[in-house]
């Protein structure tokens, strides 16, 4: 874990593991739900206030997925991930691959550095295409 400015505390924890095990972007009201069915009381006011901290620290990211409202988070760390999103239900689903790989971008400024990139693509999940 990066040097925080903050105290760790139980709640807090419990919030950064979950986030830093999970394999797509989450929801505070899917991480409030998780915890919920994992029988941890926690309020989700504290969630929210969490998340807040956290990413104002670094250690996630905020990102809005197109056709929600709502805020997903996800864990930064050494590895970067992408994803696909359904525009029907916001299903998440990890791409195993990162484009940029095989992909060098042409920049006027040629001594520009990427230090990070999103990568995010959108269709239909297999449940959604089946439905339609």
């Amino acid at each position: 874990m990066k040097d925080k400015n903050f105290r760790m505390t139980k709640k807090r924890k419990i919030i950064y593991n979950l986030l830093q095990n999970t394999d797509r972007p989450l929801t505070a009201v899917e991480i409030f739900s998780i915890l919920k069915d994992k029988n941890e009381d926690i309020w989700l006011s504290t969630i929210y206030r969490t998340l807040e901290l956290f990413k104002n620290e670094g250690i996630i990211v905020q990102t809005e997925i197109p056709g929600s409202e709502i805020s997903h988070y996800f864990f930064t760390d050494e590895s970067h991930k992408h994803y696909g999103v359904c525009m029907n239900c916001q299903k998440v689903i990890s791409i195993t691959d990162c484009p940029l790989d095989s992909y060098k971008p042409s920049l006027s400024d040629s001594d520009f550095q990427i230090i990070d990139h999103r990568f995010t693509v959108y269709g239909y999940c297999s449940n959604c295409n089946k439905n339609k």
